[in-house]
């Protein structure tokens, strides 16, 4: 899709079309300094942003965000990422919020992508770089609004389809990705903007494994899902980036990785309990080749169900 295009399919869009964004967030009340972005969204999209946090910490989280919507977790409710993920999911399903968008607090943009050539002339994709929001500020709020407009139809079409995300802005160069509404069963792991279809989730009666309660919420989640038969999708042609999560990360200590080798046993201790073992993609080890960072194999994924990946094209 060319740059254009792209524009008039954004602005055709409107705040109802948006998800409804929940952003957890944890002993880090200034996380909006990164998400500036936040600020130039309108009142009607605010009304449906939400941070949630917990209740010893939420008189400083609204000292310091007192433009936004503020939950807070009843003392003793979670003790890890995980149950503060189910507790979002609990929250939506109690409220009959349709489509959710369960967002990390270190996304610092969002981007859309369109057609365009390199230095040498060869297709690519191209993303809208931060000089665009200086003269359009309102593109973070056009990214979610066809976000959701994207994922109600995906889920409409796809009644298997619950769980999704929009692409990292890293290695989005790929001239496929300005031309693909969505994918499914194909691409990224479900992380950081996962987006899910809150109606089909409770009718399927899917949670969050306790085992991913401290670490790996995101992987062990969508293992859940496709081990119960379901789908995954993301959004190729959306994009977004994040504070790099070795200088951020509340959980890991980016100054002393071996401290981290228990959460990474846990996510991959975990994972080897469900039917991803058989398509779970070791991504990055430590140099002694323990487990650290994994991802769906699609293509074990379809060779072990006897499936294809469905790619709904522009």
């Amino acid at each position: 899709m060319n740059r254009n295009r792209m524009i008039a399919t954004l602005q055709a869009t409107s705040e109802s079309d948006m998800p409804w964004v929940f952003i957890p967030s944890y002993k880090r009340p200034h996380f909006s300094d990164n998400m500036r972005w936040l600020y130039a969204l309108s009142r009607e999209a605010l009304d449906r942003v939400f941070i949630v946090v917990r209740e010893d910490e939420y008189d400083e989280y609204v000292e310091c965000n007192p433009k936004f919507q503020i939950i807070q977790i009843p003392d003793g409710l979670v003790t890890g990422v995980g149950s503060t993920r189910q507790f979002i999911m609990n929250y939506a399903i109690k409220h009959r919020l349709d489509c959710i968008m369960d967002m990390d607090h270190d996304i610092k943009y969002l981007q859309y992508l369109y057609g365009g050539r390199t230095k040498s002339g060869n297709k690519c994709s191209k993303h809208s770089l931060v000089r665009d929001w200086e003269e359009h500020p309102e593109i973070p709020q056009l990214v979610l609004q066809l976000a959701g407009k994207i994922s109600r139809e995906c889920f409409k079409k796809h009644k298997d389809v619950l769980l999704g995300s929009l692409r990292k802005q890293h290695f989005s160069q790929s001239p496929e990705y300005s031309l693909i509404k969505y994918q499914i069963n194909k691409g990224p792991t479900p992380r950081q903007t996962k987006i899910l279809n809150m109606r089909s989730i409770y009718k399927a009666g899917i949670s969050m494994p306790e085992a991913f309660n401290l670490h790996g919420d995101d992987i062990g989640f969508a293992a859940e899902v496709l081990q119960n038969g379901y789908s995954c999708f993301n959004i190729p042609c959306l994009c977004y980036d994040y504070v790099d999560d070795q200088i951020d990360s509340v959980v890991r200590d980016p100054h002393n990785p071996e401290k981290n080798r228990w959460l990474h046993k846990l996510e991959y201790d975990g994972l080897q309990q469900m039917e991803i073992k058989h398509y779970l993609r070791e991504t990055f080890k430590f140099p002694d080749g323990q487990y650290k960072f994994g991802d769906i194999d699609w293509t074990k994924y379809h060779k072990l169900h006897h499936s294809e990946p469905i790619v709904e094209r522009w």
